[in-house]
């Protein structure tokens, strides 16, 4: 796999990070919050694409296609009809920072993944929401781009738990996912305007989910209930004849076996993946009683989602088959979390909990 944060022109990495330094390293750190045009230049974004023609080795020239190349380091991005609009980097990043400046939004990190591949921005809105009196909510827009062919300027809204780091993606009702796509991103006046839409429409999504939060927060789940949802997010990564029913034991049962050793686990013939949701289980029931939910009123429809979002964004990046880098695994974990089965995973809990607590009205419509 290729190194995420993209290294090929600038080795110390074409990143930029607002106060504090990433996990990985890479990228420049700024003690304060840049503006678009200053993000561009200290990560190195200010590159450009071009369209390229492609030829064979032995010169034939490949119709009805091009490539999407960068001019300075001259890798090739992307295989794209002759047609495809090029959203250059400081055309991206000019509407997001005429809106973010209009609606006092922060940027805190932006770079280049993938050798340019993928150009991404996140921008953090004023404040925060506390829920149940503790634990405080943060809104953040991320926006993302690219230049292979298949990304089109969108934006994210996503929540963010302060101390435990939790993410929150909601999708409005009836869109399949949770982007909001600037379809005018190569006029510029039309884009400000769809982002100014934009934004206003992540607001929105920002002040219902944290309603619906603080309904979580006062509503206290039995444990059938958080049985049942542990198991649909186990259901969910391992597939559901992955709970263990061997001679009749009780997936608890089959833990204290998988716990007491291999040779224990041998006799009763688990396969690694039935092990592997065993231990899962375990740690979410560890999620669900530690310390941590202390600020996230235990024994409740909040305390669920946050014992459910702690797993997915943070146990599955040690758990998980190790494939490439330890930056290259990270980088797979962050995507993972923001867009990926991670993000699916807690927008289905805490839509399940926003039933529960009889607050499902209060989602995005």
């Amino acid at each position: 796999m290729a190194h995420m944060i993209d290294t090929s022109v600038n080795k110390k990495g074409s990143a930029v990070y607002a106060l504090k330094a990433a996990w990985h390293g890479l990228g420049t750190v700024l003690d304060h919050l840049p503006t678009a045009a200053e993000a561009i230049a200290v990560a190195g974004l200010g590159w450009e694409v071009a369209l390229r023609q492609l030829t064979t080795e032995d010169g034939f020239v490949i119709p009805d296609f091009v490539a999407t190349a960068r001019m300075d380091s001259k890798a090739a991005l992307g295989i794209v009809s002759p047609t495809y609009p090029i959203i250059q980097n400081e055309r991206a990043f000019e509407a997001f920072d005429i809106v973010a400046r209009e609606q006092d939004l922060r940027f805190m990190a932006a770079g280049a993944l993938d050798e340019g591949r993928e150009i991404w921005a996140l921008a953090k809105t004023p404040g925060g929401t506390k829920i149940g009196g503790k634990s405080v909510i943060e809104h953040f827009l991320l926006m993302h781009t690219g230049h292979t062919g298949k990304h089109s300027l969108k934006l994210l809204p996503t929540n963010t738990v302060v101390v435990c780091q939790n993410t929150l993606r909601i999708a409005l009702q009836g869109q399949s996912d949770a982007w909001i796509t600037i379809r005018h991103a190569g006029d510029v006046e039309a884009a400000i305007e769809e982002a100014r839409e934009a934004v206003d429409q992540a607001n929105g999504i920002f002040k219902a989910t944290d309603e619906v939060a603080k309904r979580l927060a006062a509503k206290k789940v039995t444990l059938k209930f958080r049985d049942e949802v542990f198991n649909d997010v186990l259901d969910w990564y391992y597939g559901e004849d992955s709970r263990p029913d061997v001679n009749g034991r009780t997936e608890k049962e089959v833990l204290e076996v998988v716990l007491a050793g291999a040779e224990a686990t041998r006799k009763i013939k688990i396969s690694v993946r039935e092990q592997r949701r065993v231990a899962s289980l375990d740690a979410l029931m560890l999620k669900w009683e530690n310390d941590r939910q202390k600020i996230n009123n235990p024994g409740s429809a909040w305390a669920l989602w946050n014992a459910v979002s702690e797993w997915t964004d943070h146990d599955q990046i040690e758990n998980k088959p190790k494939r490439g880098s330890e930056q290259d695994q990270l980088e797979a974990a962050f995507r993972n979390t923001l867009y990926g089965m991670a993000a699916d995973a807690k927008e289905y809990v805490f839509e399940k909990c926003a039933e529960y607590a009889g607050a499902s009205k209060l989602l995005p419509a």
